[in-house]
């Protein structure tokens, strides 16, 4: 579970202050998903890094499976990254010189595993995603949105509690973006938690809540009465 209590992100000081996240207070369940939506600069991004720990809280505290986040450091929060968040970005970063196999297998060796259970591991996730035929193609030789079905198996690959999508359809067409959600639904439909921040109506309308923000703060709060 992950639970914000008044997290609040301030840029600058003085005149110059601007708080891209404001007094948020949140809860997200185990196996929920999350699309959280609002116009440019209303501080979704800012959010999801947040919880991500890829950007630190000015005040307030984000709790992940009762672990204050906040106070991690060095190789614990190392640790807490690898273990407990798959992340899936716009941008992909991929490696371009290494194939589609040994991106999707970093995390495991950053977590310290090695050999046969990593080649059993791999060759899973990308039979989810449909990457199979790929895993020896060099990632740069990838189409937009193979590419983000390569991130998506990196990003679960250490079966980590929550998965954090920015926008994970914003670089993709309409087909592509289509292929990408039925993957976000298939792997809810496992107990994933996913938390995914969108511009996209029809993308939000494939979660089960819809989060609204504006000026960095909670507007609306609403099940998604569309939800599939």
């Amino acid at each position: 579970m992950i639970n914000l209590r008044g997290v609040t992100k301030i840029y600058g000081s003085g005149q110059t202050e601007f708080r891209a996240v404001d007094d948020i207070t949140l809860d997200i369940s185990d196996g929920e998903f999350v699309a959280i939506v609002g116009k440019s600069g209303s501080g979704k991004s800012t959010l999801l890094n947040l919880i991500g720990t890829l950007d630190s809280i000015s005040v307030g505290s984000i709790t992940v499976d009762g672990e204050e986040i906040g106070s991690l450091k060095g190789k614990e929060l190392a640790r807490f990254r690898n273990q407990k968040i798959g992340f899936v970005f716009q941008n992909f970063y991929l490696e371009p010189e290494y194939t589609v196999r040994e991106c999707v297998e970093i995390p495991l060796i950053l977590a310290g595993s090695f050999g046969k259970e990593n080649t059993e591991k791999v060759d899973k996730a990308l039979k989810l995603v449909d990457l199979s035929d790929k895993m020896k193609s060099k990632t740069k030789t990838l189409s937009g949105g193979e590419q983000q079905r390569v991130a998506i198996a990196r990003a679960i690959i250490n079966d980590p509690h929550f998965i954090l999508a920015d926008e994970p359809c914003g670089n993709l067409d309409g087909k592509n973006s289509e292929n990408i959600m039925n993957i976000f639904k298939n792997l809810h439909a496992q107990g994933r938690t996913i938390l995914m921040v969108t511009h996209d109506e029809q993308d939000a309308h494939m979660a089960q809540r819809i989060v609204t923000l504006a000026d960095g703060r909670v507007i609306s709060d609403e099940k998604n009465t569309l939800f599939y």
